[in-house]
């Protein structure tokens, strides 16, 4: 056991994963600087401000610390709900929110998903995924239009896909209702806040995305797959 911070301050961790070699990968949130980091080829900044931001950490299999970074900008970026996952392919996703815009960083690949620009509302859901060598960024976005949208969990499944839960207090999770649409479960946000999933394969296409909810106030918490075949959510309603 350890702790990882500065006196005076505070640091969360709120969500871990182990890679094929047993490499640990930690993340969480910060409201001050002190997170050293390396500054080779690897994808690296400071602290962005705002009250704030992600730390993204790679610890090696003696449980040294070899690798960390801040994610985030000025405003504020929030990765409490702890939603790490490696894919199979062993790239490391991870996901939460961002409120006000600036993000950093993002990455666009070309995917009908990129989206450069804050989305509106009071948050946005954010996305980044590294490289597990390089440590560099492949990938990284907003999701989220004309609402209030945070990521809550993700889990990777057998075929590469990876599936995200999060919630959604407004219609902003129809940004996807072109994509496969008779896919959905469920295609109309009921009021409130609802739950949605997101199902993105390993070429970062959206393959379906549904509400999950009824008419007042569904919060998801944490995501997990079971052989392939079924998902399990948890929250409160």
């Amino acid at each position: 056991a350890t702790m990882f911070g500065t006196n005076g301050k505070r640091t969360d961790f709120f969500g871990c994963a182990f890679d094929s070699k047993n490499n640990l990968y930690v993340l969480g949130q910060t409201d001050t600087a002190f997170v050293p980091k390396f500054t080779g080829t690897q994808y690296t900044q400071g602290f962005g401000g705002g009250v704030w931001d992600g730390v993204f950490l790679k610890f090696d299999t003696a449980n040294v610390y070899q690798y960390g970074t801040y994610l985030g900008g000025p405003n504020s970026d929030y990765f409490v709900s702890g939603a790490i996952a490696i894919d199979t392919f062993g790239d490391i996703w991870v996901c939460g929110y961002n409120e006000g815009g600036y993000y950093a960083p993002i990455v666009a690949i070309g995917s009908s998903l990129d989206q450069a620009t804050y989305g509106g509302g009071l948050s946005c859901g954010i996305i980044t995924v590294f490289d597990p060598l390089s440590l560099n960024v492949i990938w990284s976005t907003y999701y989220g239009t004309n609402s209030s949208v945070t990521f809550n969990g993700i889990t990777g499944l057998p075929n590469g896909d990876m599936c995200f839960v999060g919630e959604v207090n407004s219609n902003g999770a129809t940004q996807l209702t072109t994509v496969n649409p008779g896919s959905f479960y469920d295609q109309s946000w009921s009021s409130s806040t609802d739950c949605f999933l997101l199902d993105i394969n390993n070429l970062f296409v959206a393959t379906w995305v549904t509400y999950y909810g009824g008419s007042l106030y569904d919060i998801p918490a944490a995501i997990a797959q079971y052989n392939g075949n079924y998902l399990y959510i948890t929250g409160y309603t």
